[in-house]
């Protein structure tokens, strides 16, 4: 349950510093020579996720010991099967509900994807969305966690049981977190969801927009340590207000 207290990473984390954390990250990702591709993302040898064009940097820290991250240059050398899906298809980057021609993107879904390197098999998966449509630009952030939750949970009632135990966390005025988990009894499933709100996000051209970071965690049982990797994740994304700066060839 909420204690309503902050994330401990978050508490500590300065809106400065985040801002100054992801443009030196994308300052080294851009001189590294992965300017190209906003939307695909990029892993460093250091295990540092950075996705320019959903303003997002993820530190991996030791998980990756324990886990094995899919690299967007390298998806194929993952354990088989298991890649996240290339995609190349027309993207919402203004959040204006149309899909026109020059908004098409590469990209991958999930953006990220992480593999238990030993058994129990579990993923972690980070991805995006763009609230594009006018009932989800004004939906609640319990709202969009309720329509997050109902697409994994078996029934009823494990959906509400997930709602009355949500985690939620204001960031910032214009930032808010929130938590659940959704154990389903009759196919031995349980999974770990967590929404980060950017209700006023600065895209392509500076063009306002609301999006949802989604993290989920999918696994038989929620052990403990699953749960502390998951956790450190959440509590250590740098979400950006912005998106990262864009290249000649990618303006608009």
């Amino acid at each position: 349950m909420n204690d309503g207290k902050p994330p401990k990473r978050l508490n500590i984390l300065g809106i400065t510093l985040m801002r100054t954390t992801f443009s030196l990250a994308l300052l080294g990702c851009l001189l590294s020579g992965c300017a190209n591709q906003r939307y695909i993302g990029t892993l460093s040898r250091h295990g540092t996720y950075v996705n320019r064009g959903y303003g997002i940097v993820l530190p991996m820290g030791p998980i990756s010991e324990r886990w094995w991250i899919f690299d967007p240059k390298h998806p194929d050398q993952g354990p088989s099967g298991l890649a996240p899906q290339y995609v190349n298809s027309r993207l919402d980057l203004d959040g204006d509900g149309l899909l026109k021609l020059d908004e098409k993107t590469v990209r991958y879904q999930p953006s990220i994807r992480l593999i238990t390197r030993d058994a129990p098999l579990a993923k972690i998966e980070v991805d995006v969305r763009i609230l594009s449509a006018p009932n989800l630009r004004k939906a609640s952030l319990r709202q969009l966690m309720a329509y997050e939750i109902g697409k994994i949970a078996e029934s009823n009632d494990a959906t509400q049981t997930a709602l009355r135990a949500i985690e939620t966390h204001r960031i910032t005025f214009e930032r808010k977190m929130m938590v659940a988990s959704v154990v389903n009894a009759t196919n031995e499933q349980a999974h770990r969801v967590a929404l980060v709100d950017q209700t006023a996000f600065a895209a392509e051209e500076g063009v306002s927009r609301r999006q949802l970071i989604i993290l989920t965690l999918h696994a038989k049982t929620l052990e403990p340590a699953m749960t502390e990797d998951f956790d450190h994740l959440l509590h250590n994304i740098l979400a950006s207000s912005k998106a990262g700066p864009q290249t000649r060839q990618e303006r608009w």
